[in-house]
């Protein structure tokens, strides 16, 4: 989803969610999460960073079938 979301990261409206998404898949332990990660968190602004890691906060997943 982070990388359908981030897309060709030419589009800031899609950073926050890129961000949550990335963030999720390194908490999975996803390969390539971290350099992507460091990539995107250069692109965004600090008010970008603080929206999606507030989102992360509030993170509730789906329940487990």
């Amino acid at each position: 989803m982070a990388e359908r979301t981030y897309g060709d990261g030419t589009n800031p409206d899609n950073y926050v969610m890129a961000y949550v998404w990335y963030t999720l898949a390194q908490r999975g332990s996803v390969e390539q999460s971290d350099t992507r990660m460091n990539v995107l968190e250069g692109q965004m602004s600090a008010e970008q960073l603080s929206d999606a890691r507030k989102r992360l906060e509030n993170w509730n997943p789906p329940p487990a079938k």
